[in-house]
């Protein structure tokens, strides 16, 4: 009986354990939605997790160094608002996603308006060792026609907060980066 009671206490720690790592990684999913929202670019990438900013560094320090560096100079640095590959090597990650996030506003001024106007429900929460896979579903209205998409976020802590990792559609610019400037 005491070592079923025990099992059973065990059992419950570890349901509020993963009840608190959900809550919290939807905390920062939502703080990050906030941003979104109100397009908030500094509040943006301060909910980026290190590891996912150094990615996407990497791939862009890649570029501009690689073979067809004067292509990625002339066709990168004017997202992140330098013009020299030394003024780019001093802007921090923070600094470089949201000068990135900046220039898609510039580029395409009504996402803005989208994202102020748009609606995120989280359907589902999934926490696996230190990684929480959120999905949830954004709906956007264009053209007065209601768009919805299923994403699927992942979050992993950092400092003791949960921070964002690069989503999908991040890791395919990423990607397409890395066969362009090769």
């Amino acid at each position: 009986m005491k070592k079923l009671i025990s099992a059973a206490i065990c059992l419950f720690v570890s349901f509020v354990a993963i009840a608190q790592d959900k809550s919290g990684a939807e905390a920062a999913l939502t703080k990050f939605v906030e941003a979104t929202k109100a397009y908030d670019t500094a509040r943006m990438a301060s909910s980026m997790h290190p590891e996912a900013l150094q990615r996407f560094r990497a791939v862009i320090d890649a570029a501009l160094h690689s073979g067809k560096a004067d292509l990625a100079r002339a066709e990168l640095l004017p997202l992140f608002s330098v013009t020299t590959v030394e003024d780019f090597s001093k802007l921090s990650n923070v600094e470089m996603f949201k000068r990135l996030s900046d220039s898609v506003a510039k580029a395409a001024p009504q996402v803005i308006e989208l994202m102020a106007k748009s609606e995120f429900e989280i359907t589902n929460t999934v926490v696996t060792g230190d990684v929480a896979d959120i999905t949830y579903l954004m709906t956007i209205t264009v053209e007065g026609e209601k768009v919805q998409q299923e994403i699927v976020q992942k979050l992993k802590p950092s400092n003791g907060q949960w921070m964002l990792l690069l989503p999908a559609s991040a890791e395919s610019t990423v990607a397409t980066f890395e066969s362009r400037y090769r």
